[in-house]
């Protein structure tokens, strides 16, 4: 009996997934003109294709079939785009229509330092990846990856660590006062933000940096209307995905764009089609580190004056080394492989050894 229970109830749960995946989809597509796409698989759609890099997975299918395509993922409906031009048309002309995001689910001590680094490489990793859950309907409360379990111990960690640091730092507040013996000129004071307006070639070095390795690699935005690009029918409560990797290497756009040069945003560069005016906040659709639009980012300014003037700090006060690998040999070419993860960062960091070239601290001070 429990077993001719159970088969029933298989059936009736295959019949209902199969009815759904296979009758409801067709009919939607002979209701609306949806951009060109793979051919897709009964109920996980387009997910077979997805890697751990979904920018370049997004690449390869755009170019195959298009510059405007979809993808279903399960059966959540995904809108890709991947130029300059249809990132203005979603964006800024349609920008209430997209005006959404779909819902998805150091410094310090020693210590608190690599927990930091820790937390935040655990939840890119989280948020790179694409949570069957979310997408097949009958595995929604299924944790089938471990992905929730994974999501709620960064959580606890989280809380453990700001409880930590918050302590630590009204105690610092409550002594601050009254501790003058010591006094740091900080780093900041050898280069001033109108100081970094005289530094035209690192100003460039930051915006092909930023082109050729964009911090957000996709924006992810949700429809709330039904409304029409180019002919192309885009459902209301649909994911729509800007390939900004895409754009920012689009050779359409940019000579050599796998190459790093710098000089093609200065005004002597040859054949520069005005690139020197090309700015990051988000008004020039060739470059979008930071988005656009209503969902623009809104540390942009924060980004624009600090990381420049970082970089000038550590240029200015160290010479760099590369050191050894794990074979004691030091590497001639720097990895740039990436990773999965929210900000595409390297597979492998960065390890290079500072010598002090000019001293940060020309101020001593007598206690």
């Amino acid at each position: 009996m429990v077993l001719e229970l159970l088969f029933y109830t298989i059936i009736f749960v295959l019949s209902a997934i199969l009815g759904r995946e296979f009758w409801y989809p067709r009919t939607q597509k002979r209701l609306t003109r949806l951009p060109p796409s793979p051919k897709e698989l009964p109920i996980i759609g387009h997910l077979h294709l997805l890697n751990n890099t979904p920018h370049q997975t997004f690449h390869n299918l755009c170019t195959r079939y298009g510059p405007l395509i979809h993808l279903r993922l399960g059966s959540v409906l995904c809108i890709i785009a991947s130029t300059p031009e249809h990132a203005k048309e979603l964006l800024i002309t349609n920008g209430l229509a997209f005006a959404s995001r779909p819902n998805i689910r150091c410094s310090g001590e020693d210590e608190q330092a690599k927990e930091i680094r820790s937390l935040v490489r655990d939840s890119t990793d989280i948020l790179a990846q694409f949570n069957l859950s979310d997408f097949i309907g009958f595995l929604r409360d299924i944790d089938l990856q471990g992905i929730r379990k994974r999501a709620k111990n960064i959580h606890l960690r989280y809380d453990a660590l700001l409880e930590t640091i918050t302590k630590k730092h009204k105690e610092d507040f409550l002594t601050a006062g009254t501790d003058t013996s010591g006094i740091v000129v900080e780093w900041t004071m050898l280069v001033k933000e109108s100081d970094i307006q005289d530094l035209p070639y690192l100003r460039t070095v930051f915006k092909e940096t930023l082109r050729l390795h964009p911090p957000i690699p996709i924006f992810e935005r949700e429809s709330t209307e039904d409304c029409n690009i180019e002919g192309y029918d885009i459902p209301a409560k649909k994911n729509l995905f800007i390939n900004n990797s895409s754009i920012c290497r689009d050779p359409k756009n940019w000579k050599n764009p796998l190459e790093f040069q710098p000089e093609r945003f200065m005004s002597c560069s040859e054949g520069d089609d005005n690139l020197n005016l090309v700015d990051v906040r988000g008004q020039h659709f060739n470059l979008l580190p930071f988005g656009t639009g209503r969902r623009g980012c809104p540390g942009v300014s924060l980004a624009v004056h600090l990381v420049p003037m970082i970089m000038a700090l550590l240029i200015q006060c160290f010479d760099w080394k590369l050191t050894c690998d794990d074979n004691g040999v030091i590497p001639k070419l720097v990895d740039m492989t990436e990773r999965s993860g929210l900000t595409i960062p390297k597979a492998h960091p960065l390890m290079v050894v500072p010598s002090a070239r000019l001293n940060p601290f020309p101020i001593s001070v007598e206690l």
